[in-house]
């Protein structure tokens, strides 16, 4: 009993330090022309030999509460929490580093890693191994200025660098 009050204390006072820090994603401002890119309408999608399934999007609005009674702030305006599962369809071990939300103007948002302590699913996309022929669930969230639309998910076959790369439209 003291050892589980002890781990809820650690893990309030590490939300806590993680709102006050918000967010820290990387993002690039206009460099993904959508004119080019490859957008895909539909929730499952295979680049190269890694298929790509996007289970659910939402926009959770400025603040995400814990269930320690905590609160994370967006810096940038908006929350985006996305899942999505990857089966890697190949004979190889593969990577995903990062994944990246595409607005409307081609500016992209990394993950943001701050946040995961507030869901409560643990399966984060920043540096998982995608196992070949296992099919495995992840979540990833965004912190995205509140005037971000047309959102895009960017896949890609998980090489180093992409030879391929996707953009699916998750309708937020």
């Amino acid at each position: 009993m003291k050892r589980l009050l002890l781990t809820s204390i650690i893990a309030a006072a590490i939300l806590g330090l993680l709102s006050l820090a918000g967010c820290n994603t990387s993002r690039g401002l206009g460099d993904i022309d959508r004119s080019e890119a490859e957008i895909v309408f539909e929730d499952t999608v295979t680049v190269g030999d890694i298929k790509w399934e996007l289970l659910e999007a939402e926009n959770l609005g400025p603040n995400l509460e814990s269930q320690y009674g905590t609160s994370f702030q967006s810096r940038e305006g908006k929350l985006i929490y996305i899942s999505f599962a990857v089966t890697n369809m190949g004979e190889e071990i593969r990577q995903i580093f990062d994944v990246k939300v595409v607005d409307d103007k081609g500016d992209y948002y990394s993950v943001c890693t701050e946040a995961y302590g507030y869901f409560t699913a643990p399966a984060v996309c920043t540096v998982q191994d995608a196992i070949p022929d296992v099919r495995q669930e992840f979540n990833a969230s965004f912190d995205i200025p509140i005037e971000s639309v047309d959102l895009l998910l960017e896949v890609t076959d998980l090489r180093v660098p992409a030879d391929e790369k996707v953009y699916i439209d998750i309708g937020l």
